[in-house]
């Protein structure tokens, strides 16, 4: 975690507790010095967070395990964590992953404003309520992970109905065409808190199919399963969906719009970071709605 400026936190404190006693006998002149000073405390708050290295204090990102994209153990290897802090880096700001166990927690202790945001997150409207999106800046299809005896085969979401039930994992957003069939057929999904545990599911036959990145699919199934284990699953070569991700701001954080801007004018200046098929999506962005 960030070390704590004790002048900072000092300061902090005196006007906590300013304002906490000025509802009980402070004059009105009082009172309004003590809220003056508050407002003043957010200012100067909000432009160290924004300001260059040496009085910008880290930009909290909550995360969790998710390889190849995120590590724990080595959290300035994974795939996503390296671009996004070669853009922090650019633009003199220094990015602190705060590690939960799920992404869930990371996406609820971002939406609550403990942590300035989240990475990694498809748009919705309802993510929109409370976060401000950076351009695109990751691309990783979904497919379904099955067992290599299964004769799974699909090309349109009306297949599916005969493969539940679907493993998937909470809080996930796998877009909307696959939201709607789900209920519009009523495919039972079996969700899971973390990825890994959909390769336990369907080596007990518990579910049929299990959903999640290439990619992550892949790197799991080298860390978690033995080589027996692994030569028993596959998956389909056809796209569920792509997760086209952000990186989310909390909004609940005075200055996340002038910290959103000055990233996309980074991303925008960094093309050699991103393949072509993301520079295009970028391209065509007209935000989260």
């Amino acid at each position: 975690m960030t070390t704590t400026n004790p002048k900072n936190h000092s300061r902090r404190v005196y006007i906590q507790l300013c304002v906490r006693r000025a509802s009980s006998g402070f004059t009105d002149m009082q009172q309004l010095i003590c809220r003056l000073l508050a407002f003043l405390n957010v200012i100067i708050s909000t432009m160290l967070i924004i300001s260059r290295p040496g009085l910008a204090e880290k930009i909290r990102l909550s995360v969790a395990d998710w390889p190849p994209y995120y590590y724990k153990t080595h959290p300035a290897d994974g795939e996503h964590a390296k671009i996004i802090n070669q853009l922090f880096k650019q633009v003199g700001l220094e990015v602190e992953y705060v590690w939960y166990d799920d992404w869930k927690a990371a996406f609820n202790t971002a939406k609550a404003g403990r942590h300035h945001g989240t990475p990694s997150w498809r748009c919705n409207s309802e993510r929109a309520k409370y976060f401000s999106f950076t351009l695109p800046i990751f691309n990783d299809p979904y497919v379904f992970f099955h067992l290599a005896d299964t004769p799974f085969n699909w090309d349109r979401y009306s297949q599916l109905k005969a493969w539940e039930p679907i493993g998937v994992t909470a809080s996930y957003f796998y877009g909307d065409d696959f939201h709607q069939v789900v209920a519009q057929d009523r495919i039972y999904l079996h969700q899971v808190r973390i990825d890994v545990l959909m390769f336990r599911l369907l080596l007990r036959g518990r579910i049929q199919l299990a959903l999640m990145t290439r990619d992550n699919g892949q790197s799991l199934m080298r860390r978690a399963l033995t080589q027996q284990q692994q030569a028993k699953i596959t998956y389909h070569p056809t796209p569920v969906t792509y997760s086209i991700s952000h990186i989310l701001f909390s909004k609940q954080w005075l200055g996340y719009q002038e910290l959103v801007e000055s990233i996309n004018q980074q991303i925008t200046q960094s093309k050699d970071l991103f393949p072509e098929d993301i520079q295009a999506i970028q391209q065509q962005w007209q935000g989260c709605k």
